[in-house]
């Protein structure tokens, strides 16, 4: 039966009134399912610290707010990270003057040192102990030559009279002394850590010969060391770009091995009448702490309690530093 052309026209526009929702729909986009990527919370939604109030709180009856922020430091976001058996969620701030990022190391009690007999013939990390360390911050990184550059070059009245080896702006710095390392920290804010703070945030948690667990003591134990730090297996003999490898629960970088770093504590031949409160134990031996691994070296060499020494005015191609800030009081 034909249809009149008016009647064509209205069916047809019905038909397009049908249609039209459906092509006009717009589709939310597919979230992204990045299961590397850690939770995070910006910035604004700063997070008490040892005490202080988050954002939004107040310390007292007259409601000011309290100071939330570090002084020299701007908050930049929670972050997870899950090393061995350990996940912690971690504060990462950002060092103002020189742009680099800093963990909340919160603080705790934890066994320092190595069993006698683990390492002979100097028991030199014995015997065990507790230490009980207050929350700090340390360098997610060890310091990279960039910003060494950049806080030596504004200190008029020093010759730094660095040794570096290879010169890269993201390679660590190498080849100072102590009083070198010492000078840098007070010229940016810093200041060296103490070795009971080195070896608690190094630990993150673990009791372990190493943050991820513990060795088996065969040459196994260099290709697992090898995702965390570089070695002799796989540093090539020389210092490499830092922050490249896993880091532990603290959000910490080449902890194990690249350069070793320089602490603030004077070298004392075992644990015996050392600090148990996290400060470093002072004095005017010449023989200053380095921690760490070295890229020349084999796993074992680069256990969290390892501890090692060197004259204050020596510099060597494998020593360099990781700075920290104490929290205000």
């Amino acid at each position: 039966m034909k249809q009149s052309i008016p009647t064509i026209l209205a069916l047809l526009l019905v038909a397009l009134c049908l249609i039209a929702p459906a092509c006009s729909e717009q589709t939310e986009p597919e979230e992204k399912n990045d299961t590397n990527r850690e939770e995070t919370k910006p910035a604004d939604e700063t997070p008490a610290v040892d005490g202080m109030p988050a954002a939004g709180e107040t310390d007292s009856a007259e409601g000011t707010d309290s100071a939330k922020e570090i002084p020299g430091f701007t908050f930049a976001r929670e972050e997870t990270f899950s090393c061995g058996e350990v996940k912690r969620t971690v504060r990462i701030f950002v060092h103002d003057k020189t742009e680099l990022e800093f963990s909340l190391v919160e603080g705790g009690t934890f066994t320092m040192g190595m069993p006698e007999g683990v390492r002979l013939p100097q028991p030199a990390e014995a015997p065990q102990h507790e230490v009980t360390v207050p929350s700090f911050l340390i360098c997610r990184t060890e310091l990279p030559q960039a910003a060494w550059d950049k806080i030596a070059d504004e200190v008029e009245d020093r010759e730094w009279g660095d040794e570096r080896e290879w010169t890269n702006e993201r390679n660590p710095i190498e080849g100072i002394n102590w009083h070198d390392a010492r000078a840098w920290c007070a010229a940016a804010g810093l200041r060296l850590p103490s070795e009971a703070e080195w070896e608690y945030a190094c630990r993150g948690g673990t009791t372990t010969d190493y943050c991820y667990g513990d060795g088996t003591g065969e040459d196994s134990d260099d290709d697992v060391m090898a995702a965390y730090g570089w070695i002799d297996i796989n540093s090539g003999g020389y210092a490499r770009v830092v922050g490249l490898k896993k880091p532990n629960a603290f959000g910490l970088h080449d902890m194990h091995a690249n350069v070793w770093e320089w602490c603030e504590d004077v070298f004392s031949d075992n644990y015996e009448g050392t600090p148990t409160d996290g400060s470093a134990h002072v004095g005017d031996d010449e023989n200053r702490v380095f921690r760490g691994g070295g890229f020349a070296r084999r796993a074992k060499y680069c256990k969290s309690g390892l501890r090692y020494r060197c004259p204050a005015t020596q510099r060597h191609k494998f020593i360099g530093l990781r700075p920290a800030f104490s929290l205000p009081e």
